[in-house]
């Protein structure tokens, strides 16, 4: 007979595990796209995603490459992205990846992206 084991887990789970923030809807908790915006002093909704000047599209730059390095944590309102450098990592986060490519790249902004992370 097998008995099921009821113990908790061990604290290094939840450290492991529980290590990125939450994603809150708070005025402390900013998006990249406010973020970047307040870092230069401009309006994040007054400005248009094709017309963006040069210094918010720096600062757009600068927190997504903090994000991809894992400097900086960031999640999706679902989940949290690029928690590790894993292939696992690599499948789960492949429209992150593909999104975060082409803003770095090609000068891609989109604004409702930029948003929701």
């Amino acid at each position: 007979m097998c008995a099921l084991s009821l113990k908790r887990p061990s604290s290094r789970f939840w450290l492991r595990h529980n290590s990125r923030p939450m994603y809150l809807d708070s005025k402390d908790y900013q998006t990249i796209w406010s973020l970047a915006h307040n870092w230069v002093g401009h309006d994040p909704e007054a400005t248009d995603s094709q017309a963006l000047p040069h210094e918010v599209q720096e600062s757009i730059h600068r927190l997504m490459a903090g994000v991809f390095r894992g400097d900086l944590p960031a999640r999706t309102k679902r989940i949290a992205i690029f928690i590790d450098d894993s292939f696992l990592s690599f499948i789960v986060n492949f429209r992150h990846f593909l999104r975060f490519y082409k803003c770095l790249h090609s000068e891609v902004f989109d604004k409702s992206y930029l948003n929701s992370i």
